[in-house]
């Protein structure tokens, strides 16, 4: 049985190439390390509106954020608080839904939770991801 080896300058230019290769690799990459920094810097203000089915939301990030949102199920109804403002004073951002206009006739805890998961959906492409929910 004979072992054969691939001569000295082929196994360089394979080298060689595989280096390549891996340099391009990690030039593709670098971009999204840096697209992922910039969705983690804190970019303070408000958004509301109205999700598809009807359920109103809210979400607030305050200047001096600290990484935490806190979700309610019921805080676009009641963001006048005191403990929501002493809540956003303190750096939390605050996000969450109000109850939907036909609860009452039409309670349905799985759509809730769907609806206050979009909304952190929607938080992390405008915010950026939270380090604590």
């Amino acid at each position: 049985m004979t072992i054969t080896t691939a001569p000295a300058h082929s196994r360089l230019a394979l080298t060689r190439r595989a280096g390549v290769w891996l340099l391009v690799g990690l030039l593709a990459f670098l971009p999204m390390l840096g697209s992922t920094r910039a969705v983690a810097q804190t970019r303070a203000g408000e958004e509301g509106g109205e999700l598809p089915d009807g359920t109103q939301y809210l979400m607030k990030v305050p200047p001096n954020w600290n990484g935490t949102l806190i979700r309610d199920l019921d805080y676009a109804s009641g963001s006048n608080a005191p403990r929501w403002g002493a809540l956003y004073a303190n750096g939390y951002a605050l996000a969450g839904t109000g109850r939907h206009r036909l609860r009452l006739y039409q309670y349905d805890p799985q759509r809730e939770i769907t609806n206050l998961d979009l909304v952190l959906e929607m938080f992390d492409k405008r915010f950026g991801n939270p380090k604590r929910v």
